[in-house]
């Protein structure tokens, strides 16, 4: 068995509805920043947090979309993901939209995933990706609208991870899936999760963390970790692991 390095991965909702000042956001991200090596973030849809994210990640980062897409379009750069480029180097990226914003439901949202490789590590590589379900979906008592955009969340964010486990790396994911556990939506969300493999980690409520294992590798979890609101001005508390690649 070889390994790769260990890498620190996060998902974070840097709040976004109601908007938070360009100062809350600039401390969240540092936050987030100072705990990862790689991170994704929701509701990143104003152009000041895109603003921002370029103040505090310098050229030592790189994101996905780019600083300039993200800013010319940030509803559509909402889902976004930041690596450490001195550690990491892309190989690929995916996206997929995840839903049609409707009115008074959710904007237009985005499925994203990069393939990192280790620097020093060739041949050490896994996807790492997030999303933004639809909120007021998950219950049978929710509005009809509700539930159907939950249900093509579901329904696309399935296509997603296959055409991710096709390449055959593994997938680290965390999303706001605005699911909680026992409603409706809870069993579909979770066999979506396991029946491909996958296993979630840290606790469960709105925001979850999972890994699915590839092909040609798999990923190994030392430890599951949150940074709790208190250390935030956002809502949600940040989903992390400490992970590394593995080959037999």
């Amino acid at each position: 068995m070889t390994t790769g390095p260990w890498v620190r991965f996060v998902g974070q909702n840097i709040k976004g509805t109601p908007a938070m000042s360009a100062a809350k956001v600039v401390h969240d991200l540092r936050a987030v920043k100072a705990r990862a090596d790689v991170f994704t973030v929701q509701e990143f849809k104003w152009p000041w947090y895109w603003r921002g994210l370029s103040r505090v990640l310098l050229k030592n980062w790189t994101t996905f979309p780019g600083k300039d897409q993200g800013l010319a379009h940030p509803i559509r750069g909402a889902q976004a993901i930041a690596w450490r480029n001195r550690r990491l180097t892309l190989v690929d990226a995916k996206s997929a939209l995840l839903h049609d914003g409707q009115a008074h439901f959710s904007d237009d949202r985005f499925l994203r995933a990069v393939l990192l490789e280790p620097v020093d590590h060739q041949g050490f590589a896994a996807w790492f990706g997030g999303t933004h379900f639809v909120v007021n979906g998950d219950k049978a008592t929710d509005s009809a609208t509700g539930r159907a955009m939950m249900a093509t969340d579901l329904r696309n964010t399935g296509e997603f991870l296959d055409r991710l486990t096709a390449t055959g790396y593994p997938i680290a994911f965390e999303l706001d899936a605005n699911i909680r556990v026992g409603n409706a939506a809870w069993l579909p969300f979770r066999r979506l999760v396991e029946d491909r493999g996958g296993r979630f980690h840290g606790s469960k409520g709105v925001e979850y963390l999972f890994t699915i294992p590839g092909t040609r590798s798999q990923l190994e979890v030392r430890n599951a970790w949150e940074i709790p609101t208190s250390a935030l001005f956002t809502d949600h508390e940040g989903r992390g692991v400490t992970l590394r690649v593995v080959r037999q």
